[in-house]
């Protein structure tokens, strides 16, 4: 038997697996529409040698190949 899930919006029980983690697509909307306001964000503090060192990156894309690896050194 699973854990049960609570949504993380209005805390009730997420009853139906196929809207979990969430419990109704209201909460599911309102949690999608927080991520596309910016209310939500991944903060990363970049230092400036790792921020100078993407711009290098990012100017050396191959734009033909649209290709590109944020892991390449």
């Amino acid at each position: 038997m699973s854990k049960p899930v609570l949504c993380p919006i209005c805390q009730k029980l997420a009853a139906e697996p196929s809207k979990t983690p969430f419990c109704s697509d209201r909460c599911r909307k309102i949690d999608f529409f927080r991520w596309w306001d910016g209310r939500y964000a991944i903060c990363q503090s970049q230092t400036e040698d790792s921020a100078g060192e993407l711009g290098t990156r990012l100017m050396n894309f191959d734009s033909d190949s649209d290709e590109f690896d944020l892991d390449a050194q």
